[in-house]
């Protein structure tokens, strides 16, 4: 009967040193919560709303759109210029063509013209 006191109460002690052990943990976890918490509270306290909202509204709306709407003009203009000149460029490249299959046709009827005399 001793024996088994003798083991509860080494058991019972085990079982108070982890509890101990455990809630010193807590404890200390907790501890650093508060005090992470406690940063961030200053952190968002030092935070100037009317600043950081400014610059994000002036993000959103850039203050001088003249100058946003010349340059979206001017692009436009450019890209319709590239655009004009690809296609004076291809109209270009299809009357050489053509001139050349007119100068093979013209130097053709020529060679038979030549054949037909000799």
């Amino acid at each position: 009967m001793l024996d088994i006191l003798a083991l509860a109460e080494s058991e019972l002690q085990r079982a108070t040193m982890d509890a101990t052990r455990t809630t010193r943990q807590l404890e200390e976890t907790i501890d650093d919560f508060e005090k992470q918490k406690i940063r961030d509270i200053k952190h968002i306290q030092n935070v100037d709303e009317e600043g950081d909202l400014e610059v994000f509204r002036n993000s959103l709306h850039p203050p001088d759109y003249q100058s946003r709407l010349d340059i979206v003009g001017a692009n436009s203009k450019l890209s319709l210029n590239q655009t004009g000149t690809s296609i004076s460029r291809s109209g270009t490249l299809q009357r050489r063509r053509d001139n050349e299959e007119e100068d093979e046709e013209e130097d053709e009827d020529l060679d038979e013209v030549t054949d037909d005399e000799s």
